[in-house]
């Protein structure tokens, strides 16, 4: 599954997650997976987890008693992964799937988490002012962002800076911000483009940016329900 460390989890102690955390998952063996994206709405620390996942065509078959599991989520700027066995499942009021507690979790450093171009209209927030900016790659360890060399002083932004970046991601309504440390710096006469590493604590913005890039940036995405 994942291939850095390993946590292991002690009897009783409880997951480092907390309720409302968005989850990627996936069903099916090697080469006949199918992927989506689910919320945790509770647990029973060594017993079960319970996951709300969206109606997609096609996964009721999948939610079988039994079959198993992989669940991935972002935590303290790591990608944290489990294996696990459904349950049981049930489907009103919503689809919620009970899963076996892991006893182990595998993490991963997202320094070497998957990096995908992209085109996000941002907007960066400095101590000398606001700038509008487009993000041109992105990771759930930070990003490259372009900016109007004209429009930006040549002093106004320097290496290990703290700034503000305000986005939208593909798919999700709500609006990311994040601080984020300028690793970077490159001119030319066009553009001015700068590497930000992402603060690791800001776990929603970077949970989101990581299922973004699952639901976007591999092979055979599953399209996912807009959760109410």
């Amino acid at each position: 599954m994942l291939e850095e460390v390993t946590e292991k989890i002690l009897g009783g102690r409880m997951l480092s997650i907390g309720i409302g955390t968005k989850l990627q998952f996936q069903l099916g063996e090697k080469g006949g997976e199918f992927k989506a994206a689910g919320i945790l709405v509770g647990m029973i620390p060594d017993e079960y987890l319970l996951i709300r996942v969206p109606a997609i065509p096609g996964i009721l078959s999948r939610l079988n008693e039994g079959d198993p599991i992989v669940v991935r989520y972002v935590y303290a700027g790591h990608v944290h992964g489990f294996s696990s066995t459904i349950l049981n499942s049930i489907q009103k009021p919503g689809l919620i799937v009970f899963v076996t507690y892991p006893s182990e979790v595998e993490a991963m450093n997202l320094r070497k988490a998957q990096r995908m171009d992209c085109f996000f209209p941002a907007s960066v927030k400095t101590d000398m002012g606001d700038y509008k900016a487009v993000i041109v790659d992105i990771s759930v360890g930070g990003c490259r962002t372009r900016l109007d060399y004209e429009v930006v002083e040549s002093s106004s932004i320097d290496i290990d800076q703290t700034i503000a970046i305000s986005f939208h991601l593909t798919g999700m309504a709500e609006e990311q911000v994040i601080n984020g440390k300028v690793k970077n710096l490159k001119k030319d006469s066009q553009f001015f483009e700068m590497g930000v590493q992402f603060d690791q604590e800001n776990e929603a913005v970077l949970n989101n940016v990581k299922l973004y890039i699952e639901s976007f940036g591999e092979l055979q995405p599953v399209p996912v329900a807009k959760l109410p």
